[in-house]
């Protein structure tokens, strides 16, 4: 957030956030691991009853009633939980049961946060309310998107990568890493700064959340991921 937009430490202007809405993607409903084979720093799906790596989420999964009844005009709570920090920002969408399930079938129907806007943080023993910011139609002209309220400060690590020179390997570890494959070959995790200094003179690149502008608003909780999930009112 204190780079320039569009110069060279602006190393997230390609990413799916700075278009909400309106980035392309595989599915509605997700591919699952990402790929249609599973690649170094993507996703992997170990396979299933219900699906294989590659497979689209729309053609696949199959409905699962839950009981649950939402009215027309009334407040509804919907929950998240993720795994990774990578920052962002989401909204809720619905399609018809009777309409595909394709993208441009839920761009028509994104849910309106309701207000006053917040989000409950809940934990197994516990539930804590944060704030929340809500970037409206007017700027994002896909429907009104959350920011992701979990800031993420110490993320500079695998924020760029690079290629590795012809007979050197990447020493990153993981599946796929090593012989035969050396999947991370052209496209090393590093430190932005460190690999890139003539972008980053001040040795620090602008990847983590300045906490100045993002406090953090679960001091004790915010890394532990799998111990809360967060809930909206739509």
């Amino acid at each position: 957030q204190n780079a320039t937009p569009g110069s060279p430490q602006d190393i997230f202007k390609f990413n799916p956030w700075r278009a909400p809405g309106r980035a392309p993607v595989f599915d509605a409903c997700g591919k699952a691991g990402g790929s249609d084979k599973e690649v170094f720093n993507a996703g992997a799906y170990n396979t299933t009853q219900f699906a294989k790596q590659g497979d689209l989420g729309s053609k696949v999964l199959k409905p699962r009633p839950s009981g649950t009844i939402w009215h027309r005009g009334a407040v509804e709570k919907a929950r998240w939980q993720y795994t990774a920090s990578h920052g962002g920002g989401y909204q809720y969408r619905l399609c018809p049961a009777n309409e595909t399930l394709s993208e441009e079938c839920f761009q028509k129907m994104p849910l309106a946060f309701a207000a006053p806007y917040g989000h409950d943080v809940v934990f197994s023993n516990q539930t804590v309310h944060i704030g929340a910011t809500v970037v409206p139609h007017s700027v994002t002209g896909t429907g009104d998107w959350m920011l992701n309220p979990i800031p993420s400060y110490d993320s500079d690590f695998v924020a760029c990568d690079y290629a590795v020179p012809k007979g050197e390997h990447c020493d990153w570890k993981c599946p796929g890493c090593g012989a035969p494959a050396y999947a991370a070959d052209l496209a090393c995790p590093c430190r932005c700064a460190e690999q890139y200094p003539q972008y980053f003179p001040s040795g620090f690149a602008y990847v983590g959340a300045d906490p100045d502008i993002f406090p953090d608003p679960l001091p004790d909780f915010h890394s532990d991921y799998t111990k809360y999930a967060v809930e909206d009112s739509v």
